[in-house]
């Protein structure tokens, strides 16, 4: 990023710490007038922030104790950084939050992920990190997830393959077996 433009978005989201060195030289009325233009003509993006976690517990409640652990993660978010959690598929979940500030999206993220280890640690469960908190874009997420939709089609495809008896003609097909008089 150019420092140029990196320093308007400083002062977007902390103007203070850029500003302040310029205080002998501009009034409040300009610091203030300045901001407000700033904010107005960069508004703040939110970054999507995601990890890949796999949870299981093979306990009796199981399925309620990673439940519990996965509402725990999500109460871990703030306002700023609300903590989501979906499956992709048993027992792969997707933990993500959207923050403006990437630093503090790890760190809640990182957070929400060891609140929802210790709760399911509590109840012999183990949560596996299989892809660290990272930043992502809409487009490269929905291919990820596109990509792991299409693997469940494809298993459950395979799977209705094996289960069917397929074209076998099963009314007529104890004909001469046995003999109904």
């Amino acid at each position: 990023m150019r420092p140029r433009l990196s320093s308007f978005k400083t002062i977007a989201t902390d103007p203070d710490s850029v500003i302040n060195s310029l205080s002998a030289a501009v009034s409040e009325e300009v610091k203030e007038w300045l901001v407000k233009n700033i904010r107005r003509r960069m508004p703040q993006q939110l970054l999507k922030i995601r990890a890949d976690v796999e949870i299981k517990c093979f306990q009796f409640d199981g399925v309620l104790h990673i439940k519990d652990a996965l509402r725990k993660a999500e109460a871990s978010g703030n306002d700023q950084c609300p903590v989501t959690v979906k499956l992709i598929a048993a027992p792969r979940y997707v933990v993500t939050t959207q923050s403006v500030d990437k630093k503090q999206g790890m760190s809640v993220l990182n957070k929400a992920i060891a609140a929802c280890g210790v709760a399911i640690e509590l109840h012999k469960g183990n949560l596996v990190v299989k892809e660290a908190p990272r930043e992502v874009n809409e487009v490269v997420e929905e291919k990820v997830i596109g990509t792991e939709h299409k693997k469940e089609d494809w298993d459950e495809e395979e799977e209705k393959e094996d289960t069917g008896l397929g074209d076998a003609d099963v009314e007529n097909a104890c004909q001469g077996i046995i003999n109904v008089d």
